[in-house]
């Protein structure tokens, strides 16, 4: 019995030993688990300001074309330039529009009764504008067959 005595304290140490180091243990994990909540969040804040900035940037776009649709609509076609000011499309987002003459060429139309014709070629730069300052930048180019002239 007095050896089993003996053993007892020693016993006691190693589990005040342990209990030490469990608590060092636990502090490390719930540290690590605290750096992996923060990391998501801002991985998950960072993909919510991406999602918005592409949804921006879609706006953006749309009101480019918007602006490509009434520059063709609006433009008088006998000028060499005409620009389109900026019109709020809705809301914040907005659009302006370059309608330029680049040459006159001549085209053969077969079957047409005409024969000769001249091609007017036209190009349009629109220019969309979201509320975050997005910008899309559009490029269109048309030609507009009519008689040839005789001067």
């Amino acid at each position: 019995m007095n050896s089993s005595n003996a053993n007892r304290p020693n016993n006691l140490s190693m589990g005040a030993r342990q209990n030490g180091a469990a608590l060092v243990v636990g502090l490390v994990l719930l540290m690590v688990i605290t750096l992996l909540a923060i990391s998501s969040m801002n991985t998950s804040t960072l993909e919510l300001q991406m999602a918005g900035n592409m949804q921006y940037t879609n706006r953006a776009e749309q009101a480019a074309a918007i602006g490509l649709e009434e520059a063709m609509a609006q433009a008088n076609y006998d000028e060499a330039q005409v620009v389109i000011n900026p019109t709020p499309t809705v809301g914040p987002d907005q659009f302006s529009a370059t309608v330029a003459k680049v040459a006159v060429t001549d085209a053969y139309v077969p079957g047409f009764s005409l024969g000769t014709v001249a091609a007017h070629h036209y190009e349009i730069d629109a220019i969309g504008t979201s509320a975050r300052n997005s910008r899309v930048t559009m490029e269109q180019g048309f030609a507009i067959m009519a008689r040839k002239s005789t001067n």
